[in-house]
């Protein structure tokens, strides 16, 4: 394992979610960005997990394979076969075997219709049973959803080569061996040697029929597709300016296909349900709520825990549950035809952008592919053996494999092709025109003679998606300090005009990085000399320390540690960004840990290509998603593809929800907004609303009822200082703008300052109150942005805080006093 540390790897800071570990990964720097894609980056731990269970399952298959070979094998094979069934997913397979071959010896030779008829339904998943009346004679429609299946079926059976070479065994005894008239004889003679044989060609049968029954999807490509399009398109109803919905679909796909087989998803569920006379769209959109709640109090809960509840309508016996995720692990979609494999260097494709229905400006809109991020110039390979079917452009063009399965990636150069190439599996296609590569698969449908889209996601050996579902309604209460620390940066950033998408894509970045804190370094929190002191953070002994000094030795590829909010860092491979950071910040007379100095080295100071990275994602130039913003930051930027995506996503989707409601004046809840500004507030006006100014009555002249927006707003003018008569001459809410002139001294504006009385009757400011509103600013932020103390604000009875945007501020009255 390499030692290498890549210019932009940072080292494990107290709560900034970095271990050691991770340094072992060699990824290179900015400057050799081109050539990234030739590296095999270290997958999650699921992956190592899923390789594992791969070569069990093929491990399988190849005793199997030996056990019914031949002749000369057939010890061998039987010993290995012995052994193996110690394992669980053998013993269930024996268990099934057992169960279904008594009730078919049992039953056979009395009632030869039901033997037929229940080996059939075995066959299709349905278990060992007749087919119901109400099922029988469904004629032309059973026999269409029959046919639709039965490629899916002679896959299974063609792979279980195991079954066929017994059988090719048996059948050379009985057709082409020497010894074929004596096996007959024996056979036909001996009645106990026919049962034997009986049996263990049943056995034979029943071992391809359990093994084609253990794939955890029984649906076909396109029904498989069509479910998945009705989740998202679930997601795209439910998501609005608020709330966005990303379910894991994965997990319900499985779910699905454990408990009904091979469904159609407009078809009725089964006549044997309780909701026989619902659809499997009914079905998933009563399961969507589970797992998602209702509107307006939506709340997320794991499918997974559904499943264990048993007083859910979703549970599943331990057993059985145990079975299907050993399935699913085991094999996942690979039993769907046409597999695809990675575009480029890769343990697990990063999936920005997924398959499915999007609500685009209110409109439900059908998005056929899916995208993934890649850096300027990677060479992107040939997932799939095929022919050039078309150049659809000098970025664009479509892969045709056998008339079977079509797929066109965009976002690639084309001009190695002129149409009609074949391209191996794995071979050069080209190189990335920019920073998303769009992927679209199409499979032939043969009933239909037509092309069908279905969602690339399920052909690939290992995907990750970065759309994770965030709601209005989830509470993300930064501490104080970080959040004037994100405000800070965020109000920098937007000066310069920067998008709030692209400046929280960073911020999610540098929360895992440093806690967005410019005066971090790497190990300042171990214990002094290594560990950081008050005079630590201007010692250039201390500030040079690197891998060995910190780490006991380890990671000397580290020079100099990292540093600010990036952990800029010296290595041993020539990067020299931690020197970088402190001479800029000798340069401009100005400490490295400013946090202002560090935003405009970002900017203007680092090496040229990270300068690039800051601001193609600040402005949000590569991509218009917060999510593939923050992936692409972390690609480029920090060096180190993969590394706790979903944190980073979420942190920075997080800070985005945060903005936004702070600029639409939503941020309501009284703690949130209270524990960020309380140090500002306390600082700037000398004091914070005592418990009296919030529920008693301290001051004469308040004649408002208690919890009112007037008894509130009269209690804490007067608390500091602001020398109003009674509630009685203000009036309601409203009329304290025009009253304004009771109050000694006092002048108005529109324009906000800390220790004003504000009042109106506009909103979002009066919360839609007919008698308008009033309450005290407490802080005015850089962007114009104001922060209220007020009572009753749209909820009765209630004391809050909230952050109104400057927009407002034209449609509210400022009462100010001077002091």
């Amino acid at each position: 394992m390499s030692e290498k540390k890549p210019n932009f790897k940072k080292g494990p800071l107290e709560g900034a979610e970095e271990t050691p570990e991770a340094k072992t990964e060699e990824t290179p720097s900015i400057e050799g960005q081109a050539d990234i894609s030739q590296k095999s980056f270290q997958g999650a731990s699921r992956l190592a997990m899923l390789g594992k269970q791969q070569l069990r399952w093929r491990a399988k298959s190849a005793i199997m394979n030996k056990t019914f070979g031949g002749e000369d094998i057939l010890q061998e094979g039987m010993r290995q076969h012995g052994n193996y069934r110690q394992a669980k997913m053998h013993y269930r397979i024996a268990k099934s075997f057992t169960k279904h071959s008594v009730k078919f010896v049992s039953s056979g030779g009395r009632h030869s219709y039901g033997a037929v008829n229940r080996s059939y339904n075995y066959i299709r998943g349905r278990g060992f049973v007749r087919t119901p009346e109400e099922f029988k004679g469904n004629g032309r429609k059973q026999l269409a959803k029959n046919l639709r299946n039965a490629q899916m079926r002679f896959k299974a059976a063609r792979e279980s080569k195991k079954a066929e070479e017994g059988l090719s065994y048996f059948r050379a005894l009985l057709m082409g061996n020497e010894k074929k008239g004596l096996l007959l004889k024996v056979i036909l003679t001996n009645p106990f040697t026919y049962l034997f044989f009986v049996a263990i060609l049943m056995f034979m049968i029943f071992s391809t029929i359990s093994l084609m029954s253990q794939a955890p999807i029984k649906q076909d490509d396109f029904q498989l597709s069509d479910s998945w399009t009705e989740m998202t398109k679930l997601d795209a109803e439910h998501s609005d300016s608020g709330n966005s919905f990303f379910t894991p679909i994965d997990n319900i796909m499985y779910f699905m296909n454990n408990q009904f087989d091979d469904y159609t998803i407009t078809d009725n569920l089964p006549a044997s349900s309780s909701n026989s006379n619902k659809t499997y769209q009914d079905y998933v959109t009563t399961l969507w709520g589970a797992i998602n709640g209702a509107s307006p109090d939506y709340k997320i809960t794991n499918l997974s825990s559904l499943e264990k509840d048993k007083s859910s309508d979703y549970y599943i016996d331990s057993d059985d549950l145990s079975d299907l995720n050993d399935r699913i692990n085991q094999i996942g979609y690979q039993e769907l035809d046409h597999q695809l494999s990675f575009p480029y260097g890769t343990t697990n494709l990063i999936i920005t952008r997924r398959y499915g229905d999007e609500n685009v400006d209110g409109k439900i809109q059908l998005n056929n592919s899916i995208e993934t991020p890649v850096m300027l110039g990677q060479t992107i390979v040939a997932p799939m053996t095929g022919t050039i079917e078309s150049i659809n452009s000098a970025s664009s063009l479509t892969l045709l494999n056998d008339k079977n399965a079509r797929l066109t990636l965009s976002g690639v150069t084309t001009s190695r092709f002129w149409g009609g190439e074949v391209v191996p599996e794995g071979s050069l296609l080209g190189q990335a025109t920019g920073n998303n590569l769009s992927i679209r698969y199409e499979v032939y449908d043969s009933s239909s003679k037509t092309y069908k889209t279905v969602n690339p996601g399920f052909y690939f050996p290992a995907v990750t998606y970065t759309q994770f579902t965030t709601l209005a309604s989830d509470k993300f209460n930064p501490d104080a300090a970080m959040a004037s620390r994100a405000q800070a940066f965020y109000d920098y950033f937007s000066k310069l005009g920067y998008t709030k998408a692209g400046i929280c894509a960073i911020l999610g970045n540098l929360q895992v990085e440093s806690s967005i804190d410019s005066k971090r370094a790497e190990g300042d929190y171990l214990a002094p000399p290594v560990g950081a002191t008050d005079s630590s953070w201007d010692d250039p002994a201390w500030l040079a320390m690197g891998g060995p000094d910190i780490y006991n030795g380890d990671y000397p590829n580290i020079v100099h540690r990292g540093l600010g909010y990036g952990q800029w860092t010296d290595t041993s491979d020539g990067g020299t960004r931690h020197t970088m950071l402190l001479n800029y910040a000798s340069a401009k007379g100005k400490k490295w840990y400013d946090a202002e100095l560090q935003m405009d080295f970002m900017l203007n100071g680092d090496v040229p290509g990270a300068q690039v990275v800051v601001r193609n994602t600040a402005s949000a130039q590569v991509d218009s998603t917060v999510a593939g913003l923050t992936v692409y930051f972390l690609n480029n930027w920090e060096g180190n593809p993969g590394n706790k995506v979903q944190l980073r996503v979420t942190d920075a989707q997080n800070w985005y929800n945060y903005f936004t409601s702070k600029e639409a004046g939503q941020v309501t809840s009284g703690d949130a907004v209270f524990q960020e500004y309380k140090d500002r507030v306390q600082a700037t006006l000398g004091s914070l609303p005592s418990d009296e100014v919030i529920s008693g009555n301290p001051y004469p002249g308040n004649t408002s009822p208690t919890w009112q927006c007037v008894f509130y707003a009269f209690n804490r003018a007067r608390q500091l200082g602001i020398p109003v008569p009674s509630t009685s001459a203000m009036g309601n809410g409203g009329q304290w703008a025009g009253h304004y002139m009771a109050i000694p001294g006092a002048t108005v504006s529109h324009t906000p300052q800390a220790g004003d009385i504000a009042s109106s009757y506009s909103n979002p400011f009066a919360s839609g109150d007919q008698y308008g509103h009033v309450a005290i600013v407490e802080f005015v932020n850089p962007d114009g942005s104001y922060v209220v103390s007020e009572e009753s604000a749209g909820t009765p009875n209630s004391y809050e805080w909230r952050v109104l945007p400057a927009s407002t501020a034209q449609e509210v009255t400022f009462i100010h006093v001077s002091k």
